[in-house]
């Protein structure tokens, strides 16, 4: 088994400045998440291709009022695009009204920073709805009101945090104010990926959808993934998915900017 196989390309230990000047990436992360983890990626060297299998759209959402709705013990944004497209439902609370804020993840963190919401809590082990249910801020909640904002989606993670929460005994409202789809890719862009792919680049996916739009758009063989030597993902639930449809190496890798390029370099078991 080759070096790529076992999850580190060949010349891995690389200079400190260029950690990752032997690595093939391909980024399927929807925009503007892959702007972001590109750049970092080739700041450390690596040559990358970006090829996002899901687009986000925004989806018509109620406004939560101070008359439609009492205020939140705590509010919960799941990612960047939950603070961008829901934000706006929420104008009309003032900032005491969505209570404690906690965020899955530095990037939603920074967004929300970017709004003007700076007192954000993110736990530091973990970037999942597991880290967050963890947390003891969210340990007894009994009877209190909680607000998450996420995405249109019933997978893994998502709904565990509601119904978690529902479990602890808070009255939990979901605002979902966005969706992901599939993107279109050009023939070009197929045939692209194809060649990085059968090249030995890793592939970089960050959710399940991710995982399924690209099996859709990239039918590589009989076994849709199983040409892909490296599946980088961000929790073993995507890992366990990947192996699945064919994969032949997962490894966990932080979709965190700070800590994405030092989990890629990390010991392969």
């Amino acid at each position: 088994m080759n070096e790529v196989e076992r999850g580190r390309p060949a010349g891995a230990n690389a200079a400190p400045t260029l950690p990752l000047r032997d690595w093939f990436v391909v980024v399927t992360r929807p925009q503007p998440a892959a702007d972001k983890t590109v750049q970092v990626l080739r700041e450390a060297g690596a040559r990358v291709l970006v090829a996002p299998m899901l687009e986000i759209a925004a989806l018509p959402t109620i406004a939560i009022t101070p008359t439609t709705e009492r205020s939140f013990a705590a509010s919960i944004f799941i990612s960047a695009a939950a603070v961008e497209h829901g934000l706006p439902a929420l104008a009309d609370l003032d900032r005491t009204s969505l209570g404690s804020v906690l965020a899955v993840g530095t990037a939603t963190t920074r967004r929300l920073a970017e709004k003007g919401i700076v007192d954000v809590h993110a736990p530091e082990a973990g970037e999942d709805s597991e880290a967050l249910l963890a947390d003891a801020r969210l340990a007894t909640v009994e009877g209190q009101a909680i607000l998450i904002v996420r995405g249109q989606s019933e997978a893994g993670g998502r709904r565990l945090l509601a119904d978690t929460l529902r479990a602890r005994g808070a009255v939990v409202t979901e605002l979902v104010c966005y969706k992901r789809r599939p993107t279109v890719l050009s023939e070009g862009k197929v045939a692209a990926v194809r060649d990085a792919v059968t090249e030995g680049a890793a592939v970089l996916f960050g959710s399940v959808e991710t995982i399924e739009s690209f099996v859709r758009a990239m039918p590589l063989s009989a076994q849709p993934l199983a040409t892909v030597r490296l599946a980088l993902v961000p929790h073993p639930r995507i890992a366990a998915t990947a192996l699945q449809l064919g994969a032949q190496r997962t490894q966990l890798v932080s979709l965190a900017d700070n800590k994405l390029v030092a989990s890629m370099l990390s010991p392969v078991a």
